[in-house]
């Protein structure tokens, strides 16, 4: 009688600090939150209308359905702003 043993699958994973972003067209359903992760030791922002996703090292800025800019987002590019920046 010949024994079956279930192999284990070498499924790889992939680190969130090498996949790519996803970054979609803006819809009217954007809406920015943080999410618990955290990629290359900065936040990452997820789009829950569109699934795109942000982190403070790209040069865009993620706004709202609104045209806001989210007050977490909003407060990191302030403080990235030099202190000689105009208002």
């Amino acid at each position: 009688m010949t024994l079956f043993r279930p192999t284990r699958s070498r499924a790889t994973t992939t680190r969130v600090d090498l996949a790519p972003l996803r970054v979609r067209p803006c819809r009217d359903l954007c809406s920015w939150h943080r999410t618990p992760v955290e990629r290359r030791g900065e936040a990452m922002f997820a789009c829950r209308g569109c699934g795109s996703q942000w982190v403070p090292g790209e040069h865009w800025t993620p706004r709202d359905r609104d045209g806001a800019v989210p007050p977490d987002i909003l407060a990191i590019r302030r403080a990235e702003a030099p202190e000689d920046a105009a208002p």
